[in-house]
């Protein structure tokens, strides 16, 4: 069989589809980039969702534990002395 091909056309076809592939692989390129984009704003959304949800404020929390540790120190104080006191008085009066 002959085919009567003329080099132009198999030219033109060779370049298209190269064009072609490289078109592709641009859009392909951006299709990628486009759906990361969107995974990391959706991400993003679903984490601030579940922190709202939580309700749970990292810097209110520390502040919290600052505070009764505060009011832990003083309870332990107040025992120390406490124990001194009745230590005292017992030993001085020889009970």
């Amino acid at each position: 069989m002959n085919f009567n091909i003329s080099p132009a056309i198999i030219a033109a076809t060779v370049a298209g589809s190269g064009i072609g592939s490289a078109v592709g692989f641009m859009s392909k390129g951006e299709q990628a980039e486009n759906n990361l984009n969107s995974n990391v704003a959706i991400m993003n959304d679903l984490r601030n969702l579940r922190e709202s949800i939580s309700g749970v404020n990292i810097d209110e929390e520390l502040a919290d534990i600052i505070k009764f540790q505060h009011g832990y120190n003083a309870a332990a104080k107040f025992v120390t002395v406490w124990d001194s006191l009745i230590d005292t008085v017992i030993n001085r009066l020889g009970v």
